[in-house]
C-alpha cells in the first residue's frame, strides 16, 4: 500500500465551500487546494476542478505555494488514473516551486509523492532515495503523521529490493510511533499483513488486514479500503476461499472505479482470473486475464490518454456549470441593484414633487393672507 500526501484540513468540504465565497488571493487559492483534499475520495472531477481553479488563480497572482499545491494535486489525480509520467512531470514541477520558496513541508511531501510513481514504475531504487528524504525531512519537521506514512512506504519499498525483514522495520516503527502519538494509520498494517500474505501465514494477514479495516473505515480512507479489499482477495484466494476471495475482488474493483484509482486494476484483474481458474469458470477467468493485459498496457505504456480525456471533458463541464452558476448569481445581483435604482430614481422624484408641493402651498398661503 502505498502512502500519497495530499493537504491536511480540519474543516469539512461543506465549511470550505462556505468559506470560500468571503475569501480572495492566497487564502482562496490555499481553500480551493484543501477542498480538493475534502473531495478527492468521494468525487474526483469535483476535487480536480477545484485544484484547476487554485493553479489558474495561484498562476494569476503569483502565488508561488499555491501553484507547487495545485500541481501536487494534479499529481495525484494523474498517478490514481495511471498516467504515471503525466504525474511525474507535475510532481516534479512541484518539486521545483517548493526548492524556490524554501518550503520544506511541501518539498517533503513531493518526494514522497514522486517515490509513489517510482514505486509504480517498478524502479525500487529511485523510490527508496526519495522516500528516505522524504522521512528524514518529516522527522526534522516534527510530523509524525506524515513521517507514518513516509515509513510505511519506505518498508513497501525496502521489502522490494532487500530483505523482508528490513521492510517490517519500518512498518513496525510506522505502527508504534502512530499509537504513541494516537495518530494510528491502517496502511503500515495493510503491509504488515502483505508480508504475513508472502509468507503464507494467511490466517495472520486475514486477522491484520481485518484490523487495518476497522482504521480504515473509522477514517473514512477510500484508498485504503481499496487495497484491504485487494489483500483479502489474494489472503482468502491462497487459503481457499475462493467465495469470499471473489467478493472481496469485486468489491475492490467497484471502489477503484469508484475512486478513479485505475491504477489498481491489473492486480485486481490478474487475482480475479486466477480465482475464475480455480473455480473452472474458465470464460471468465480468460475475460479477466484480457482485462489485466489491456489495464497492464495502458497504465504501463502511457495510454492512459482516453481515461484522462473523459475525467477532462466532466472536469471542463463541471467548471461551465460553475461559471454558469456565477452568471446566474451575477444576474440576480444586477436585477437587485436595478430594482434598487428604479426604487431609489422614484423616491427622489416623489420627494421632488412633493417638494415643489409644499413649496406651491406655501406660496398659496402667503397670497392669500395678504388678501
Amino acid at each position: 500500500m502505498l502512502w500519497l500526501v495530499m493537504p491536511s484540513f480540519g474543516q469539512t468540504a461543506a465549511e470550505l465551500e462556505k468559506k470560500l465565497s468571503s475569501v480572495e488571493g492566497a487564502e482562496k487559492v490555499k481553500t480551493l487546494n484543501l477542498l480538493f483534499g475534502a473531495w478527492i475520495d468521494q468525487d474526483p472531477v469535483r476535487a480536480s476542478g477545484y485544484t484547476r481553479e487554485a493553479l489558474a488563480l495561484a498562476t494569476e497572482i503569483g502565488d508561488t505555494h499555491g501553484m507547487a499545491s495545485a500541481y501536487n494535486n494534479l499529481g495525484v489525480v494523474y498517478r490514481n488514473h495511471g498516467a504515471l509520467d503525466k504525474a511525474l512531470e507535475f510532481y516534479i514541477t512541484a518539486e521545483g516551486l517548493f526548492k524556490k520558496s524554501n518550503e520544506k513541508p511541501g518539498l517533503a511531501a513531493t518526494h514522497n509523492n514522486i517515490g509513489t510513481v517510482y514505486s509504480l514504475k517498478k524502479d525500487a531504487a529511485k523510490a527508496k532515495g526519495y522516500f528516505e528524504d522524504a522521512a528524514k525531512l518529516f522527522r526534522e519537521l516534527g510530523d509524525t503523521a506524515k513521517l507514518i506514512g513516509a515509513l510505511n512506504n519506505l518498508g513497501n519499498v525496502t521489502d522490494e529490493v532487500t530483505k523482508h525483514q528490513e521492510g517490517l522495520k519500518y512498518f513496525e516503527e510506522a505502527v508504534a510511533l502512530g499509537e504513541r502519538s494516537g495518530l494510528s494509520s491502517p496502511d503500515p498494517l495493510i503491509n504488515i499483513g502483505t508480508m504475513y500474505l508472502r509468507k503464507g501465514d494467511h490466517a495472520k494477514a486475514v486477522e491484520i488486514l481485518n484490523q487495518a479495516a476497522t482504521l480504515a473505515t473509522g477514517m473514512q480512507k477510500g484508498e485504503s479500503l481499496l487495497s484491504i479489499r485487494i489483500g483479502l482477495g489474494s489472503a482468502w484466494l491462497s487459503s481457499g476461499n475462493l467465495k469470499a476471495s471473489e467478493k472481496a475482488l469485486v468489491e475492490a474493483l467497484d471502489l477503484s472505479e469508484q475512486l478513479q484509482a485505475y491504477v489498481y486494476e491489473p492486480e485486481i484483474y490478474k487475482t480475479l482470473a486466477v480465482n475464475f481458474a480455480r473455480q473452472n469458470r474458465m470464460k471468465e477467468a480468460y475475460e479477466n486475464m484480457l482485462k489485466f493485459e489491456q489495464s497492464r498496457e495502458r497504465i504501463f505504456s502511457e495510454e492512459s490518454g482516453k481515461k484522462i480525456a473523459q475525467m477532462e471533458m466532466l472536469i471542463d463541464i463541471h467548471e461551465k456549470e460553475k461559471e454558469i452558476e456565477r452568471l446566474k448569481k451575477d444576474e440576480a445581483i444586477q436585477a437587485i441593484e436595478l430594482q434598487r435604482t428604479r426604487l431609489a430614481i422614484t423616491l427622489m422624484v416623489i420627494s421632488i414633487l412633493t417638494a415643489v408641493l409644499l413649496v406651491n402651498y406655501i406660496l398659496q398661503k402667503r397670497k392669500a393672507s395678504k388678501k
